[in-house]
């Protein structure tokens, strides 16, 4: 920081898969060095090591998984709930998507730091969209329907599929 011109409030760590773990621990026990944390598919969450929020610190966390990743999407929900109750800022993305590195994930990741910089306070920031309106009961003809809508999914181009995810990550 004393050799180059970098804003000290404009330091990220991010970690993918089982890293994400490694950058929930060191960025959560430094708050006072890193400004946004980001978690991208990261498995099982130390979220206890994770120090309480201060009020010198504006830390901010960033989670992100696949539906499509089942041993991790309910996991990096859960994280992002306990980090949220622990009194930080939390931003949560799934998407339709898989386990592994997807262009669209990095360039939401990068969508949001440019954001949550650019407005500092989250409570200035847009409330995201909502999407759904109503909910679907999952009766056994409602299971069957999307059993096959997504059977037929997984086999259509890997160009269709990356643009269905594009158009369908959320918050």
């Amino acid at each position: 920081l004393q050799q180059f011109a970098i804003d000290p409030a404009k330091i990220a760590l991010a970690g993918d898969c089982m890293t994400g773990q490694d950058a929930l621990i060191l960025g959560g026990q430094n708050l006072d060095v890193f400004s946004r944390i980001v978690v991208i598919s990261g498995g099982s969450f130390p979220t206890a090591l994770v120090a309480p929020p201060a009020r010198r610190y504006s830390t901010e966390f960033f989670f992100t998984a696949g539906i499509g990743e089942a041993w991790d999407y309910g996991i990096t929900m859960l994280g992002a709930q306990e980090v949220r109750r622990a009194g930080h800022p939390v931003t949560l993305k799934l998407g339709l998507r898989g386990h592994g590195p997807q262009w669209e994930v990095f360039e939401s990741v990068w969508q949001w730091l440019h954001e949550s910089w650019a407005t500092p306070d989250p409570a200035a920031r847009p409330a995201p969209a909502i999407i759904a309106d109503s909910v679907l009961v999952l009766t056994p003809k409602v299971m069957t329907a999307m059993t096959t809508f997504w059977t037929r999914f997984q086999q259509e181009p890997e160009s269709i599929r990356v643009t269905a995810r594009r158009a369908h990550l959320r918050e």
